[in-house]
């Protein structure tokens, strides 16, 4: 089965990566300055918040990993995509009259609840940041001004420009606290003017410095990553771990300029203070849990103190835009170099070959893409093809008999299912026959021997994977279906339907079962007709005409005579969208596509993403020809 990572648990891996390295970093350190443990752990945080940001907007790495063998018959989507194209090309000999009635809307899928799980929780956890951003900018206007307790920030400065910082008084704070980050203001409570000399000169001190190294920004930036990953209990370790380090860090710019025990017996009467009051504001950076740890580190001689440097900030920054920068664009893809199953039929062969260049065909217009000639048609014991590519070739053997692609309309023609080909592979026809002994049935002929072939005589080697692309789910809107499942009008093999009847059958009556009609109309609109289509195989006709696959969701049973006028624009280019030069899509005033399908039919299309197929080719040669009109062995 080709699988790819979603980009969800892809996301969460990285996080997990890099939040893992961050505290392996502090705890490396811990015998370092708690400043350098702090600079690691705000890295990791910074690292995480650009991670899903860089993995969406950086060019993908795709990193293949050997899958073993799946005998899946595929996607029904596909399938059923892939017939619907063949019915619009040659109407199918049989239809089949499907009565059904809609069903009810089916529950979300898994991946849908848990991302609608995970984005509730997100808002929920961001409530109290921003809750608190505005308690603090209230607390901040209502606060008394303190021109003793300027004078002496403005002595103690630190590095950080005199004046630059608002000091001021509020009665409801039980501690001192930093807020603001262009204008940072040190807020302290009414009773800091009877603290001695020295107890103020150690608040105004530790304070300061959370102003010189912008610990309010790094603490919010954390907080709001703790909110965007609030299930990941690494995510919170880490930032717990980032708040202690952030208090000794700045206790260590204390113990500079005071006595060790002296600056303990403060902090633990602030401890005292906390616990007897009402709680900080909720974005405050000092917590009372980590006192005692602050108190402990205080009082090790043996602990280094001082600031990170411009060594330890330059390589934490390097480091972590080099982690993301490696991890970030990578996508796991599992991928099957071989069939997925062997069984006796796979290594059938055919008995003998011919394979011929087709010399008189017509050169390719400049800019365009040659057609894809012939198709190919097996009869008992007999293969053939008449000038057609050998990218035909490929889509017949290994997607429509063979293992479908994923969220793929296996359409032959379309860019995006095959990769890594030289470009002779999509213009170069060739002439085929070939005949096998016995009589062996047309889709073991077209499917295990035609690769067996393609082996054989192209020396072709091919693997499938997936990456993620842009889709469209298709739903049943919220007005309802405006369609109900009936018949179709029976193809009689006997008697093929003239013109005249198909035209009226469009027109008026029923629409024939397997069949496709598409006409256009005055003013640039596009009309389809499509009878006996299940809503699977709209999906696929969709994905076949549209700039990208559409998923059928609708939950919806039965059999549909399709009946949709729209206007083209560029999200319908069409089943030859990505070759040819660009064309003009003529105005019209009618709805697109989009308005279209929820206005006529009672569907929508809203863009997601996911697993995309498709083969990638990873060698092939031009056959050497057969030299003559006989046939030759072809082992």
């Amino acid at each position: 089965m080709v699988t790819m990572m979603p980009f969800a648990t892809a996301l969460l891996a990285k996080v997990t990566i890099i939040t893992l390295l961050a505290l392996a970093g502090a705890r490396m350190g811990r015998r370092n300055r708690a400043a350098v443990r702090h600079v690691l752990l705000a890295a990791g945080f910074a690292a995480v918040l650009l991670v899903p940001i860089i993995s969406v907007a950086a060019p993908a790495i795709r990193l293949v990993i050997p899958a073993a063998a799946s005998a899946s018959s595929g996607s029904a989507t596909t399938r059923a995509a892939y017939e619907t194209i063949v019915a619009s090309i040659a109407p199918l000999e049989t239809g089949t009259d499907v009565a059904g009635t809609p069903q009810p809307l089916p529950w979300p899928s898994w991946p849908v609840l848990a991302g609608g799980v995970w984005a509730l929780g997100t808002t929920l956890f961001l409530l109290p940041v921003f809750a608190g951003l505005a308690q603090l900018r209230s607390l901040r206007r209502s606060a008394r001004p303190w021109p003793h307790g300027q004078a002496v920030a403005g002595t103690l400065a630190g590095g950080v420009p005199s004046g630059s910082v608002d000091v001021r008084l509020h009665d409801a704070l039980p501690g001192p606290m930093t807020c603001g980050v262009l204008t940072p203001a040190i807020v302290l409570p009414f009773d800091a003017e009877q603290w001695s000399d020295e107890d103020l000169r150690r608040a105004i001190v530790h304070e300061m410095e959370h102003v010189r190294r912008g610990d309010w920004l790094s603490h919010c930036l954390a907080r709001v990553a703790c909110a965007i990953y609030w299930f990941h209990p690494l995510v919170w370790i880490a930032w717990r771990q980032l708040v202690l380090e952030a208090e000794r860090a700045c206790d260590d710019a204390v113990l500079h300029r005071a006595e060790a025990t002296a600056y303990a017996d403060q902090l633990i009467v602030l401890a005292e203070r906390l616990s007897s009051r009402t709680g900080p504001p909720v974005l405050a950076m000092a917590n009372r849990h980590d006192l005692a740890s602050r108190v402990r580190a205080v009082l090790d001689a043996r602990q280094r103190r001082g600031r990170a440097g411009t060594l330890w900030i330059g390589g934490a920054a390097s480091a972590a835009a080099l982690i993301v920068t490696a991890i970030a664009p990578v996508r796991l893809v599992t991928a099957v170099a071989a069939q997925p199953s062997q069984t006796a039929s796979d290594s059938r062969r055919f008995d003998v070959i011919s394979i011929k260049p087709c010399e008189n065909e017509p050169p390719t217009p400049p800019g365009q893409r040659s057609s894809q000639g012939g198709f190919p048609n097996a009869s008992p014991g007999s293969f053939t093809i008449e000038c057609g590519t050998v990218e035909r070739l490929i889509g017949t053997a290994y997607v429509r008999y063979g293992e479908p692609l994923t969220n793929q309309a296996a359409r032959i023609g379309d860019v995006a299912w095959l990769k890594g080909l030289p470009g002779w592979v999509r213009t170069d026809k060739f002439t085929i026959e070939a005949k096998a002994e016995g009589a062996p049935d047309a889709k073991v002929m077209l499917g295990p021997m035609l690769r067996n072939l393609l082996a054989d005589r192209f020396k072709l080697k091919i693997r499938r994977a997936t990456d993620e692309q842009p889709m469209y789910v298709m739903t049943v809107a919220k007005g309802g279906l405006k369609i109900a499942p009936e018949s179709c009008t029976e193809r009689d093999p006997a008697n093929p339907p003239t013109r005249e009847e198909l035209l009226a059958l469009r027109n008026g009556g029923k629409p024939m079962c397997g069949n496709m009609n598409m006409t256009s109309g005055d003013g640039g609109t596009h009309r389809w007709v499509i009878g006996g289509q299940t809503m699977t195989g709209f999906a696929g006709t969709l994905s076949t005409f549209m700039d990208h696959h559409v998923e059928n969701k609708t939950g919806v049973d039965g059999s549909f005579n399709i009946r949709l006028e729209f206007a083209l624009d560029e999200h319908v280019p069409g089943p030859d969208k990505r070759y040819g030069p660009p064309t003009e899509v003529p105005e019209s005033s009618g709805p697109n596509i989009f308005k279209a399908l929820e206005q006529q039919l009672g569907l929508t299309l809203e863009p997601a993403k996911g697993p995309h197929g498709f083969l990638v080719i990873e060698h092939i040669e031009r056959p050497s020809p057969n030299s003559g009109p006989a046939i030759a062995r072809g082992r």
